[in-house]
């Protein structure tokens, strides 16, 4: 249990409730901060949140059983890296997390940690450390750390781990971001792995993590900004480049405690340590293009607009997945989430749908449809059956489509017809194909032509038995089937909060 995550009582706090049904992890995270002043996310939220999530990683938990006893080379393990990395954008249930961090990472606690601080420091009482090394201009240990976010007893493990650092790299004088970092990392992870995690993001050469240089955090700042301006420019006519860039240290700097949902940073955290800092450009970006288009912080400067509408927020998951858009630079590798070219796509109204995902998709439908254009003809976030089918029939019968949904657990998924979808239609010969977009890409195709039943009950795909049944309350059924194999893997049953229709014209 992460030294920060203790219950804390008392009369001028609150304390934020972070618990599981799982009893082998079972805490209180005490965050402090003044009445009024951190508005946190409701319990019965947070235990829907953490639901979809445990959903989600199902599917690959047994991934985190198997620990290996030899760390290998390099920062991550490879091959989980790829396999999660689409899952940890989704969210990682805190059940799982400390697991998810020291497997991916490959960190092994030893007592490399506990030897430093009793070569450097046997004899001293933890709490008599006046001065703390906080790798900046910032001199206080309760300045450099939001005071509202961490308790007593993490505050004292921080002091430890910051000195541990300091003994080790003491060639190291600037790295502002690491006090904030480690005690997020303490809702996780015992002292000497939060040690051992931040001794690997230090020196590790692959990815940018923590900035340890004035001049480069200048560079850093100067271009994040210049990418904010250039995915909203109404950012540059309401404020100044010196505002926003300030404000964009801030929210770096503290990886923006205070500024989202105790959630919501947490999920921030996950993301950061598999994508590194190139993941907050994008993410502050998309902050500055949601608060230019909202206007419930009006008459504010842009720090207080910019919390009025982050605080806002019950959950990150739509704006995070907005921000994996975001282009920093224009040798970045195309995300398969990401559009190649979102302004001048034919996709650019779609929610769900990236060129990449429509590629793959068309690869595994007939390549002939390239040369189709697409249309989304439907697209709603409180999607009713009817409206899809009304939609759907408004095109002739002849016209192949998509139906995409997003659900509840934060799933892409959909099928390929190879007609439109017209009530009380029962097509016993036509192509269909099956597909799971997110969190990791999945095909299903039968052998042969398949039946597809469209009514007012719902949508059937399958023969003797449906690999896929959509009913009237858009709760998606997957079947283990001979003509589709195991969708039922896949999802079981699912609830849809958005639903798109894309057709080929």
């Amino acid at each position: 249990m992460g030294l920060a995550c203790q219950t804390m009582y008392r009369d001028d706090t609150k304390k934020s409730t972070y618990i599981t049904k799982n009893d082998s992890w079972v805490r209180t995270a005490g965050f402090l901060f003044k009445p009024g002043f951190y508005k946190e996310i409701d319990e019965s939220t947070y235990e829907i949140h953490q639901f979809q999530y445990h959903i989600l990683w199902r599917r690959i938990q047994g991934t985190l059983k198997k620990r290996s006893s030899i760390a290998g080379e390099g920062l991550f393990n490879r091959d989980l890296y790829h396999q999660w990395k689409q899952y940890i954008r989704a969210g990682v249930p805190d059940s799982m997390s400390r697991d998810v961090i020291l497997k991916l990472f490959q960190i092994i606690p030893d007592d490399t940690y506990w030897k430093i601080i009793k070569e450097n420091f046997e004899g001293m009482i933890p709490e008599h450390f006046l001065t703390v090394p906080t790798f900046s201009s910032v001199e206080r240990i309760d300045i450099a750390v939001p005071k509202f976010y961490i308790n007593s007893a993490g505050l004292i493990a921080l002091k430890r781990i910051l000195w541990a650092l300091y003994k080790v790299y003491d060639t190291i004088k600037y790295c502002p971001q690491l006090p904030t970092l480690i005690s997020i990392l303490l809702i996780y992870l015992n002292e000497e792995e939060v040690f051992l995690l931040c001794c690997k993001l230090i020196e590790n050469t692959e990815t940018t993590y923590l900035i340890q240089d004035k001049n480069v955090c200048k560079e850093f700042i100067a271009n994040a900004a210049a990418i904010s301006i250039r995915e909203e420019p109404k950012l540059i006519e309401l404020f100044s480049v010196k505002d926003i860039e300030k404000t964009i240290w801030d929210m770096i700097i503290k990886l923006f405690i205070g500024y989202f949902r105790v959630s919501c940073v947490l999920k921030i955290l996950m993301t950061f340590l598999v994508e590194g800092i190139i993941v907050l450009e994008k993410f502050i970006s998309q902050v500055f293009v949601e608060v230019c288009n909202d206007k419930t912080g009006n008459g504010l400067g842009l720090k207080g607009r910019v919390k009025s509408y982050t605080m806002s927020l019950d959950s990150c998951h739509v704006l995070m997945k907005k921000a994996f858009r975001v282009r920093v630079s224009n040798d970045e590798e195309p995300d398969p989430s990401t559009p190649r070219n979102l302004k001048n796509s034919c996709l650019n109204l779609s929610m769900l749908i990236s060129e990449a995902y429509m590629q793959e998709i068309i690869n595994n439908i007939d390549p002939i449809y390239a040369n189709h254009g697409t249309r989304v003809i439907y697209t709603s976030n409180t999607p009713k059956f009817h409206d899809i089918i009304s939609a759907s029939s408004t095109f002739p019968m002849n016209i192949s489509m998509l139906c995409v949904f997003l659900t509840l657990s934060y799933e892409i998924c959909g099928f390929f017809s190879e007609q439109a979808l017209h009530c009380n239609v029962n097509n016993p010969e036509q192509n269909c194909l099956i597909f799971f977009l997110e969190p990791e890409i999945k095909f299903f195709k039968a052998s042969r032509k398949t039946c597809l039943k469209v009514s007012k009950k719902g949508i059937k795909i399958g023969r003797k038995v449906p690999v896929l049944v959509v009913d009237k309350n858009l709760v998606l059924t997957w079947s283990k089937t001979e003509e589709f194999g195991d969708c039922n893997a896949f999802g079981g049953n699912m609830n849809v909060q958005v639903c798109e229709l894309i057709a080929f014209i």
